[in-house]
């Protein structure tokens, strides 16, 4: 009997104690961890301390930025379409606004201490407007700090750019002015010629114009007209205008010539009849080509003209023209850029703002809309210009820009000096003033008599 309540006793305290451990096992896997020693508890707070906070979504303050156009290409309801509007939906806490063009609205308004913070220029107009009042300012560490990629922007645009920055840099290139010949297919039409073809020289275009020049019902046609200054400005030959290390002029290379030469004989066509008013203002050429339309083709070099322009006009396009032993070569790169100013108070919302509008993001629907040439350095970019315009339906686009572009010369502060003066010289000899010689010769002697007047301020 004592042996079966020992049985007995030994299989309930075998079966507790499993009970037992079961519990334990349970307990283990629900209870909350063990407190941290003090050296592990350091070791989280250290690891947590290291750790970035989490951003937060505070608004950012608010940013006024100041646009100027320096080349009357941009009414106000286009820059807000095109720029002002892109910017505010982009950067909600930066309000771009915007002084149009007029002349000597610059001097006025550093001279009364206003806000600029972004100049919209060529590089042919960044001498009058940027360098002329000491407002560059070396964007380079910004390009660095926000990992901008001067890769994707056409090349020869940047090293203009990076040039004039003596190996910084004081803009970004937004867009490329066009270099084509625009031509009034009505007036080929009038006179039985073929309308111009893209990879003409000079020659079969002079011969072209000299068809054209005539008169038609007591109406002067004439056959080719240019805008001498760009001419000169962007000349294919890449003529040094004034050299950056004396900062004079030297017009004896011996190339002018022949470049004057092949200008002068366009005007010298009989019919012509060129005139002072004519010759130094390029407006009034434009005038007959756009509103006249008197003039079968126009090579404005440098501009990009807008469908109120030329609505009603039969039109279209051809390539620059070249010169037998420089095939394929137009003129000089134009890039049209936005340039930040020393006296910026926001420079760096200004560059990112900047980088924005020289995006491919940004840019691809205004490129399609035909808004203006870009100069991303790509051939999905080339061959969106237009895409989406009723205005460039048919058109012959590719022209627009040449194949290769001419090296670009150094730009200084007194290129603009420089370039006036030389289509000065040659209006003197179209009208018979002067003779290529001497009009060069004056020309170099005025230039520098205003680069020592003005360095000696």
């Amino acid at each position: 009997m004592c042996n079966r309540f020992k049985l007995f006793f030994l299989i309930l305290a075998a079966v507790m104690l499993m009970l037992a451990a079961c519990t334990s096992g349970d307990e283990l896997e629900t209870a909350p961890p063990a407190q941290s020693s003090e050296n592990e508890t350091a070791v989280v707070d250290a690891r947590q301390d290291a750790e970035p906070e989490p951003e937060t979504d505070e608004p950012l303050d608010p940013v006024e930025l100041v646009f100027i156009d320096a080349s009357s290409d941009w009414p106000e309801e286009r820059f807000r379409h095109v720029l002002a509007d892109p910017v505010q939906s982009k950067f909600p806490h930066i309000t771009v606004s915007f002084i149009p063009y007029s002349a000597g609205i610059m001097e006025k308004l550093i001279t009364s201490g206003e806000q600029v913070d972004v100049v919209m220029a060529s590089t042919g107009l960044v001498s009058n407007w940027v360098l002329r009042y000491d407002l560059q300012f070396d964007i380079a560490p910004l390009i660095e700090k926000y990992d901008y990629d001067l890769s994707l922007l056409e090349p020869s645009s940047v090293a203009l750019l990076q040039e004039l920055g003596d190996g910084g840099m004081y803009g970004l290139p937004m867009s490329l002015s066009p270099a084509t010949i625009y031509y009034n297919k009505d007036i080929f039409d009038l006179f039985g010629q073929a309308y111009p073809e893209d990879g003409m020289t000079w020659d079969e275009t002079y011969e072209l114009a000299r068809k054209l020049t005539r008169e038609e019902g007591s109406v002067q046609y004439r056959g080719l007209l240019a805008s001498l200054q760009h001419l000169v400005r962007l000349n294919q030959f890449s003529l040094e205008l004034v050299n950056p290390d004396t900062l004079q002029a030297d017009f004896s290379n011996e190339r002018w010539r022949p470049f004057i030469d092949n200008i002068t004989r366009f005007y010298q066509i009989e019919g012509m009849n060129p005139t002072q008013d004519m010759l130094s203002y390029v407006a009034n050429q434009r005038k007959m080509f756009i509103e006249d339309r008197t003039a079968a083709m126009w090579l404005p070099v440098s501009t990009q003209h807008t469908q109120e322009e030329l609505a009603g006009m039969n039109w279209d396009l051809a390539s620059f023209p070249e010169f037998p032993d420089m095939p394929d070569v137009g003129p000089q790169p134009y890039p049209n850029s936005l340039w930040l100013t020393s006296i910026s108070e926001h420079k760096d919302e200004a560059f990112q703002v900047m980088a924005f509008l020289t995006s491919e993001q940004y840019q691809l629907p205004f490129v399609e809309e035909g808004q203006y040439i870009s100069a991303i350095n790509t051939e999905k970019m080339r061959n969106a210009f237009g895409a989406n315009s009723p205005m460039y339906e048919g058109k012959n686009r590719a022209a627009l820009l040449p194949k290769k572009l001419a090296p670009a010369v150094p730009i200084t502060q007194f290129n603009s000096i420089a370039d006036v003066n030389i289509a000065g010289a040659i209006t003197q000899v179209i009208l018979g003033n002067q003779d290529v010689n001497t009009a060069l010769r004056e020309a170099e002697e005025k230039t520098n008599q205003t680069i020592s007047e003005q360095l000696g301020k």
